[in-house]
Formats: C-alpha cells, structure tokens, sequence
C-alpha cells in the first residue's frame, strides 16, 4: 500500500474514556526498538473494558513514512497518529484526517538560510515521499540515527511536493564551528516566525506550519471525537473511513508521555503527564509524574 493509507476497513470505535498519547524517540523508541513491556503495557492499555474505552495515540515529531517505518513492525494498535509535530492527524490505518503544510516558496526560502548555518543537515518531510534530504554540512564522521532512511531531493522538484515539516539536526559538534542550537532556533523564529514553527526535540529543530504543536494536534483529535461531525456508519462503510462513536461528546481524559521540549505543548493540556529521568528539567517539572518506562506509567494509571 502507498504511504497515504492501507485497504480501507470498515470499523465502529467506542467513545474512548481515556486517551493515552505518546511521543516516539526517547519514550517508547530507544535505538529503534521497542522494550517487550512497554508494548505489552501499550497493548493492555488498549485491551480495557469495555472495548474502545482505552485508546492510544502515537504523537511524534516524526513523518508519515517514518513513523511507519518505526514502529509498525511492533504490532501496537494505534487508535490515532499526531505526526509532524502536531500539523497531520490520521486514523488508524494512516488515512489523513487532518492536515497543514508548508509553502513551496517558504520551503525555499528557509532552504536558501539554512544552506548557510555551518554544522548541520537539514532533511523535509512531505505527505507523499520517504523523507528526504536537503543537504548537509556536517563535521566528518558525525551520523544520526533518529531520521532513519531518507534520500536526497534535487531542489528543482520541490514544487512537485507538499511538505510539511523541515527536520534540522544540530550535533552537539556544530558548535566548533559557531552554531548553537538554541541561537539558531531564535534565528529562525525571528526571520520566518509569522509563517512557521519550529521546535526543539533534544539536538533536532522541527520547522512546522504556523500553529502545529503536538498539543494543538491533539486538540483537533479531540474536537474531532467530540464534534458530532464524524461520518455516519453507512457513509464510512461506502467511503471506507473510519467512524468514530466519539460523536457523543463525552469527556476524554487525556494522558500524555512525552521526553522532551516538543512534547510540553501535549502535556499542558494532559490531565495526566509523564516525563522519564533523561528528560530536560524544564520538562520533567511540566508533568505531573516522572517515571522510568512506559509500562511504569500505565500501571498506575490502570486498576489491578
């Protein structure tokens, strides 16, 4: 299947009750794996009474084609994805609910600065390809694992793309050569800021459209399920979309864990919020719980 979604199917959730949203990459994803207990942890969450009751949102930084490439090999049943920082939303099987995007002109004018900050690589994202990358200028023999397979893009085809996200990885050996992670953050915030975002995830820097947050990702999540504008069970069944029964606008409680400065927006609309011992200290004092592993965090939040 492409990257825009599998065979439809179609299926009738519960309302959820609790919705439990987590970050990737230093949460639940170390060195490209999962831990066995935190994907049973994840699962039994999942599996609560009554069914649909307990749903999962995987709400990453990360791409549609990356966060596919992560993690479906754990077999988790994600209810929803939050990508891009908070800019697409996706039902379970990938399908695009919601989506915000970058301007070919701004993609191009953001490539024409970066191209000139010595030190690191800038990759983009887009709905339609793997990632990709833009170009580098990193010191010799400095590598990332956190964007895992991408291939360059010749510029001249950025028009033919809708882009949404503009990864920046600053190595911490960027600054030998002048350029701070947090100054270059404040730079482009200061050139581009009535257009765009952009996030700091421990040494990337996330260029997103304007307002796309994890936590105003999940806010349309939210809306979404409470609406009373989902499609109705017959109309989903010929279109092959997904219903949500959320359509009774009932409360969700909102759980979120999340590592890092990207993941603050999400926890600060969270009734329940979890950081881990590695997390920045801005962070950890953010949530209401910090904790050593995802299953730490769900087995106190579920009754024995």
């Amino acid at each position: 299947p492409g990257l825009l979604g599998r065979y439809p199917r179609t299926m009738i959730q519960r309302s959820p009750a609790r919705l439990l949203a987590s970050d990737l990459d230093g949460t639940i994803l170390f060195q490209r794996t999962m831990s066995n207990n935190d994907v049973a942890s994840l699962k039994r969450w999942h599996s609560q009474e009554p069914a649909g009751s307990h749903q999962l949102v995987c709400c990453t930084g990360k791409s549609l084609a990356a966060t596919r490439y992560c993690i479906d090999q754990f077999g988790v049943p994600w209810d929803f994805y939050v990508m891009y920082t908070g800019a697409v939303v996706c039902d379970s099987d990938y399908r695009i609910l919601h989506a915000s995007t970058l301007g070919n002109d701004v993609m191009l004018e953001v490539w024409e600065f970066l191209s000139r900050v010595p030190g690191i690589a800038v990759y983009a994202t887009t709905l339609d390809t793997e990632d990709v990358s833009l170009g580098e200028s990193l010191p010799q023999g400095v590598a990332t694992d956190m964007i895992q397979t991408f291939v360059p893009l010749d510029l001249a085809r950025i028009p033919e793309h809708q882009f949404v996200g503009v990864p920046i990885w600053v190595p911490a050996q960027a600054a030998q050569v002048g350029t701070n992670i947090d100054a270059l953050q404040a730079q482009i915030l200061a050139r581009f800021g009535d257009v765009l975002d952009c996030h700091r995830n421990q040494d990337f820097l996330d260029i997103v459209p304007k307002g796309a947050t994890k936590g105003s990702g999940l806010r349309w999540l939210l809306d979404y399920l409470g609406s009373g504008e989902c499609i109705e069970a017959g109309e989903g069944a010929l279109q092959g979309v997904q219903e949500s029964a959320a359509c009774d606008g009932g409360r969700v409680e909102l759980l979120t864990a999340g590592d890092s400065f990207n993941d603050l927006d999400m926890h600060r609309i969270a009734d329940i919020s979890a950081s881990f011992p590695h997390s920045p200290a801005e962070v950890q004092a953010a949530t209401t719980h910090v904790v050593g592993s995802m299953a730490e965090f769900i087995d106190l939040n579920l009754k024995h």
